[in-house]
């Protein structure tokens, strides 16, 4: 697959990419939980337009993350965009003159999740994708972007059941590439990653918040009252 991610686009090379800290191309394979770890790291660690967040722990152990990523003037703000946010959301709260105020002045908040079930996982590396190309580009439709959003990336929402994909994937691939959809590279043995450690299919754990990673996710993305979100799938 040649087609690059971000045609034409410019990037400050002070930030590293996805690919020098994977050490294969982004989307060649899958990047495991702690692969993607050490990108979100390094990304927050280089770039001043990133904070990153862990939210919670996973059954096995794994820290799930979000990152917030906006203009340097918002990083340094954000607690204060939070805040706003938050007295927005509830107009019981405050006079109507100081919510115009508020909505005339607070940038955008979306709320990008990624991989709630583990083996469809193609989501969770365009995720990392997307959050250099917003940490790095230095287009002016990048930087005008973040002037007037703060981009929230949770790019990993189920990395036991990733981690879990991955493994059968390693351990059954062949030499030789297999097409044929009966071969089990391409039908995992039960029970397959789509479930985190415990076997709850998480995207229906939402009510309920009964798995640490849900009650987490719950806790730190209604904590932002975002006004977008999206839950990356695969279909087909």
């Amino acid at each position: 697959y040649d087609a690059e991610f971000f045609p034409g686009a410019n990037h400050d090379p002070a930030v590293p990419t996805p690919d020098s800290i994977l050490g294969f191309r982004l989307g060649d394979k899958p990047a495991t939980h702690a692969q993607v770890e050490a990108v979100l790291k390094a990304l927050a660690d280089k770039s001043p337009r990133v904070k990153l967040f862990e939210y919670a722990r996973s059954h096995e152990g794994r820290a799930l993350y979000y990152l917030a990523v906006s203009s340097e003037a918002n990083i340094k703000r954000l607690d204060h965009i939070k805040a706003d946010a938050a007295r927005l959301a509830d107009p019981r709260s405050i006079p109507a003159a100081e919510a115009d105020r508020i909505a005339g002045s607070i940038p955008a908040i979306a709320w990008m999740a990624y991989v709630i079930h583990g083996n469809e996982m193609s989501s969770t590396d365009a995720a990392l994708a997307l959050a250099w190309h917003l940490a790095s580009g230095t287009d002016d439709a990048v930087r005008g972007q973040l002037d007037e959003q703060v981009v929230l990336i949770d790019p990993l929402m189920n990395p036991d059941g990733r981690d879990r994909c991955i493994t059968s994937i390693l351990q059954n691939r062949t030499v030789q590439p297999s097409t044929d959809e009966q071969s089990i590279i391409h039908s995992e043995a039960w029970p397959g990653g789509r479930m985190n450690h415990y076997l709850f299919d998480m995207n229906r754990d939402w009510i309920w918040g009964t798995q640490p990673e849900s009650r987490g996710r719950i806790k730190a993305a209604g904590g932002w009252n975002p006004h977008y979100f999206v839950e990356g799938h695969e279909q087909g």
